[in-house]
């Protein structure tokens, strides 16, 4: 992309939006992956098949199985900007919530993320 691209920022716990940058670099892509993998499947109403199909993933209450990590390294490496996903980690808890880190590397180097 270019640099005079805007891109947005979003706040790193809350994920709110906080501002844009003027370029597009490792911290907008960055972004641009947490809002990939933020977004549950159906809930774009302009492309309902965008996005992870968190529900068949967390299951029934209860249900503890770890989904498999090649549906985020399918979703992250889709994304494009060199990005290869080293390692993943994708892990749910009693609660069901659902914790996904992974380390990849891409045209601007690695990226460490944690959603």
């Amino acid at each position: 992309m270019e640099s005079s691209v805007q891109t947005i920022r979003l706040d790193p716990v809350t994920h709110d939006y906080i501002g844009g940058k003027s370029s597009f670099d490792a911290e907008a892509l960055t972004t641009l992956i947490k809002q990939r993998l933020l977004l549950w499947k159906g809930e774009y109403f302009l492309d309902t098949t965008a996005g992870i199909d968190y529900d068949s993933i967390l299951g029934a209450k209860g249900n503890k199985a770890i989904p498999k990590d090649s549906v985020f390294i399918k979703e992250i490496e889709a994304i494009g900007y060199g990005l290869t996903v080293e390692s993943i980690n994708v892990e749910v808890g009693i609660d069901r919530k659902l914790t996904v880190s992974f380390s990849a590397s891409s045209q601007f180097g690695n990226i460490e993320v944690t959603i």
